[in-house]
């Protein structure tokens, strides 16, 4: 079997929520030999863990998800495998490492700082080592602007509202940033309840024909919900409605958006 299939077989097994022991014990091998690759063992111990050995899986996870030689992205996902078998404090210390370390790919790092953010909530209390070492990634202008965002939404969804909003809003105003990050952005001012400010940012990305027409798509459809009557956001959806310089699907958005906000019905886009 290839990688992939071994992959599957022992994903297979979880699935199916039971196994006989001899069967058990052939996954707690295969996940504990180290010279089978790091994605097939990190798929047999998190079956093994659903399984019901949860201590045997936790060690070998635990052991996947320290070794900085294997891949970040297996790292990343045993760590993930770690914390649904209740280890959480093992995978919280493993996700930040992976979300500081300037070798780890960008969504990795992204990913880590998400599942750092839930696991905390599920514990249902906020370490301030963790806060403050989110903090210092989210104002750092050398690292990645995705990982600043990401680190700065995971403060407010924490409880550091306050300067989660003022990390978000640089980044909403910083023109050396991708449309996407504007977007992302967007979203976490808007759940942070500075509608505001989000409005703000959609209508600029809406209105922007160098933006991609799907990010376009998406903040017009989301003015639509958020804008409200504002008369700026109505004046820049009309315009961008008669745009003919813009995709045609941005257009109908913008029309949609803007029959939604003046209490009308949706327009027909054939």
């Amino acid at each position: 079997m290839d990688v992939e299939e071994r992959c599957e077989a022992a994903s297979a097994l979880g699935q199916l929520g039971r196994a006989e022991e001899k069967m058990l014990d052939s996954l707690l091998i295969l996940a504990s030999d180290t010279q089978v690759n790091a994605k097939v063992r990190r798929e047999a111990a998190s079956t093994l863990g659903n399984l019901g050995r949860v201590a045997e899986a936790a060690k070998v996870l635990l052991i996947l998800a320290s070794d900085t030689q294997i891949n970040a992205e297996v790292r990343y996902e045993a760590a993930s495998a770690l914390g649904q078998l209740s280890n959480a404090e093992e995978a919280r210390n493993i996700m930040l490492t992976l979300a500081q370390d300037e070798q780890v790919d960008t969504e990795v790092r992204s990913d880590a700082i998400n599942s750092l953010s839930v696991l905390l909530n599920i514990q249902g209390c906020a370490d301030e080592k963790v806060l403050d070492s989110l903090l210092s990634l989210a104002r750092d202008e050398q690292v990645n602007v995705r990982v600043r965002g990401a680190a700065a939404s995971a403060m407010g969804h924490l409880g550091r509202v306050r300067e989660a909003v003022e990390i978000l809003l640089v980044l909403a105003h910083d023109e050396q940033v991708d449309a996407e990050v504007h977007n992302d952005t967007a979203d976490a001012l808007s759940y942070l309840g500075r509608i505001k400010e989000a409005v703000d940012v959609w209508l600029a990305l809406a209105c922007d024909r160098q933006v991609d027409a799907r990010i376009q798509r998406t903040a017009a459809q989301t003015l639509g919900q958020l804008g409200r009557d504002n008369e700026r956001v109505l004046n820049g959806l009309l315009a961008l409605a008669r745009d003919t310089q813009v995709d045609a699907e941005v257009r109908d958005d913008a029309y949609n958006s803007l029959k939604l906000l003046v209490g009308g019905a949706t327009a027909n886009s054939e």
